[in-house]
């Protein structure tokens, strides 16, 4: 089923919600790239930007274990690390602090989340661990999986090997037609004026749906007509395959810096597993991909 229904008035550009940014950074290769996009986000929306390191109560261990001028060594490398970042983002005019603490990683993040109110949660997929597994990290999964704000995951591919800042002038729009996905269409539109980026509007069509590719296209259309109508740059495509196969490949071809999904877990398969095109989408494509809950769409 599609729904063709008239998209809200979009309001001021800068209504974007993603007031307070918080990176997951673990000194791993994916922290470091999650760090950098969400400084050229705050560039754009004047975000603040929070750190978080989490020390496992096993890697806590290890450490009370040993010496006790090795332990005040690895606690003074951790906040050397995180003066240096604050000083190098407060240069950049960003507002930012961090914080170490203790505990199992994805129930010290979701407390984070709901006590600092965090409108968005930057992270590596999988940290140090390694990055040819089929499944994600443990940690993003069940993040990606609860988590009460979008998560920006950045996915092994993702993970560049330039010093040039990460471009989000490109973004990718999956939509899904099955689904009232106005809201999520106007989320994703505020998000690419505020960057001053051109957004696609994707849809991945089943080949043994061809009798339903007009219905589809005249949706796709008409969301695209009303977004341009608010001056968004917004273009759309229609392709042909398995969402896992498609997503990656069409970010790809168009160099895009951001792949945005919308994700609804009101129903009762909530806290089941992901589904598998985020998953596939997360550990192939070369940009970070943006899991968006449908509850944070308006």
């Amino acid at each position: 089923m599609t729904h063709t229904a008239a998209l809200p008035e979009l309001t001021n550009a800068a209504d974007h919600g993603f007031t307070d940014l918080l990176v997951a950074y673990d000194f791993s290769a994916a922290a470091g790239i999650a760090l950098e996009y969400a400084t050229e986000l705050s560039r754009y929306l004047g975000s603040t930007v929070h750190l978080i390191s989490v020390e496992t109560p096993a890697e806590c261990a290890r450490v009370m274990s040993g010496e006790p001028r090795a332990r005040e060594n690895v606690h003074e490398h951790i906040r050397r690390a995180f003066d240096n970042i604050e000083k190098r983002l407060r240069a950049k005019g960003i507002q930012c602090d961090s914080a170490h603490r203790v505990g199992e990683v994805a129930d010290t993040l979701e407390g984070a989340i709901l006590e600092d109110k965090t409108d968005l949660l930057l992270l590596g997929a999988f940290g140090h661990g390694p990055t040819d597994r089929k499944q994600l990290g443990s940690t993003a999964e069940h993040i990606l999986r609860v988590a009460r704000c979008p998560v920006l995951t950045i996915g092994p591919h993702a993970v560049r090997h330039t010093e040039t800042p990460p471009k989000i002038d490109r973004l990718v729009c999956v939509t899904n037609p099955a689904i009232d996905d106005h809201q999520f269409l106007i989320f994703c539109g505020k998000l690419a004026a505020a960057v001053h980026g051109c957004l696609e509007i994707l849809q991945v069509v089943d080949p043994e749906d061809r009798a339903y590719c007009k219905e589809l296209e005249r949706h796709c259309e008409t969301r695209s007509r009303t977004l341009r109508g608010h001056g968004i740059d917004v273009s759309w495509t229609l392709l042909y395959g398995t969402p896992e196969v498609v997503i990656p490949a069409r970010a790809a071809e168009l160099k895009a810096g951001l792949i945005l999904i919308g994700v609804d877990r009101t129903g009762s398969q909530a806290e089941e597993t992901l589904d598998a095109a985020v998953i596939a989408a997360i550990r192939a494509a070369h940009c970070p991909v943006l899991v968006i809950p449908a509850d944070e769409w308006h």
